[in-house]
């Protein structure tokens, strides 16, 4: 019994090249070449262009494949454009301001000196500003020790990362010690760092080590006390640097115009068919006349496939309206097993208010004024439908064209055998085949980076205008449909093979129980 688990358990496993290989490159109907940039890399990154796409027969793109030139399938991962965290970097110069004290020992006697006035505002605000005379020999003899530097930060916006000194190019050499207080009103300290700063010159090298990492906090002051005040630098200036993390929108793509048609016996309302649900961002609207100013609803509904034998018709609908249930008695296999005792058909889908909004082209005084987008962010739709206000200009006659905004996928690959590859789409009939990105890459993405595997790429653009392009190409020994057929025979004599054998061990099983009872 054990023998015969295992063997179909081989069977089993056997039988996955073959679901594989199952699918016959002339099915698809679309082909897109893909260019590699740079130097050969293990794996490939590209966008995935909406034309592309669109030739695809499901919205999920189950059927696209990625083949080398001998049309052979590569492993390969899709991801789709998800929020961004953008890192703005950004650097400010600070004021500073020279910190005495009248003993070297004695830090609490720290002061700003006779030079600079601090001023508090009426909303606890802190004002410095440096006092005429500060450089007579008067106002220098009453300075005793220079023990450190004030850095005025009241104006940068943006939490500390690093602090840069800018030193006098003649200053002191060694190791410097420091220490680096934080303040918001000048009179309560907290300590940020301790460390050390280096300046070595030697034979016509230097080592230089100006720069104080201050870990993304952030305060309107900082105190820069030196340990050694008698051998400290001179510093002529100060820098922040750090960076804002804030969230952008996903990358989009846009798809080729879309042509619609009017809806009979509505003015000014025009349709749109799409190859299948998809969920738009944004709707952008083709103006092809100047003097435009239509104030425009768009709407949106995701309409079941219809049955064989019936053609949704959009003629004397209004969005928002439904039609008698002249369909009612047309049922699907799915809603008779799911249990529902009728089927909506396309008429009675209901339309969702996507948008609305105004669209203009206007003369400005230096070319056009224009707002042509509507921000959708919707669920999936198959149908668009534009209701205009004819209170407007209108757009024109004729219906117009629109594109749709939609989350960027991205095609990663491994590479493998000649080269051109191509990616391929349009087989209703074909599965998924895509893999995790953490499987095709095992060390993830930001490893293959640094380590160089991981190249550029670029898809070719289809042409949206074809119906049907020309397939993939075929491997170079010959017809690709024979080892085609054969994998499917051999797949489904291993498979029947199994299927024998499992019955074999249940018949065994229920006699083995048979024998125990009696």
């Amino acid at each position: 019994m054990k023998m015969i688990s295992r063997f179909v358990g081989v069977l089993l496993v056997g039988t996955a090249p073959y679901v594989c290989a199952a699918d016959n490159l002339s099915d698809f109907t679309c082909r897109s070449v893909i260019e590699t940039e740079g130097k050969a890399s293990s794996w490939y990154q590209a966008d995935i262009p909406v034309s592309a796409q669109w030739h695809a027969k499901h919205a999920d793109l189950r059927d696209l494949r990625v083949v080398n030139a001998d049309g052979e399938p590569l492993p390969f991962a899709l991801t789709t454009s998800s929020t961004q965290t953008l890192r703005d970097r950004r650097e400010a110069a600070a004021r500073i301001f020279p910190l005495y004290a009248v003993s070297i020992e004695s830090e609490p006697d720290i002061t700003l000196g006779g030079s600079l006035r601090v001023r508090r505002d009426t909303q606890g605000n802190v004002e410095i500003e440096a006092l005429p005379g500060a450089n007579t020999p008067a106002a220098r003899k009453e300075r005793k020790v220079l023990r450190g530097w004030l850095i005025d930060a009241s104006t940068v916006d943006f939490p500390f990362e690093r602090l840069t000194l800018d030193w006098a190019a003649d200053g002191q050499e060694g190791f410097f010690g420091f220490t680096i207080d934080a303040s918001d009103n000048l009179e309560r300290w907290s300590t940020w760092e301790k460390g050390q700063l280096v300046r070595l010159n030697f034979d016509g090298q230097s080592l230089l080590q100006r720069e104080i990492s201050l870990s993304g906090r952030k305060a309107r002051y900082l105190r820069l006390i030196w340990q050694n005040a008698q051998a400290a630098p001179g510093v002529l200036g100060a820098h922040l640097s750090g960076e804002v993390i804030h969230t952008g929108e996903a990358l989009l793509a846009w798809s080729p115009p879309i042509a619609g048609e009017p809806v009979v016996g509505e003015e000014g309302e025009f349709i749109w068919q799409l190859p299948f649900s998809l969920s738009p961002q944004r709707v952008r609207v083709a103006m092809d006349e100047d003097n435009v100013l239509a104030p425009v609803v768009l709407y949106g509904r995701d309409v079941p496939p219809a049955p064989a034998t019936s053609r949704p018709g959009y003629s004397g609908e209004r969005a928002g309206k439904t039609e008698p249930d002249h369909l009612s008695g047309r049922r699907r296999i799915r809603d008779v097993i799911r249990g529902s005792g009728h089927v909506r058909p396309p008429s009675e889908a209901p339309w969702q208010v996507l948008a609305s909004g105004v669209l203009y082209c206007l003369p400005a005084n230096q070319g056009k004024q224009m707002a042509n987008e509507l921000d959708v962010q919707s669920s999936p739709v198959n149908q668009l439908r534009l209701r205009i206000d004819q209170r407007g200009s209108g757009l024109g006659r004729s219906a117009p064209r629109i594109e749709l905004a939609l989350r960027n996928m991205e095609l990663t690959f491994l590479a493998k055998g000649n080269s051109p590859y191509w990616l391929v789409v349009g087989n209703p009939d074909a599965q998924a085949a895509n893999l995790p990105l953490a499987a095709l890459i095992p060390g993830g993405v930001d490893q293959a980076q640094r380590a160089g595997q991981l190249g550029r790429a670029y898809i070719q653009e289809s042409d949206p205008r074809a119906n049907e392009l020309t397939p993939a190409p075929v491997s170079s020994a010959g017809n690709s449909s024979q080892p085609h057929e054969s994998g499917k025979t051999v797949f489904w004599v291993i498979l029947t093979i199994g299927v024998l054998l499992l019955a074999a061990m249940a018949f065994s099983l229920l006699r083995a129980m048979k024998k125990e009872r009696e």
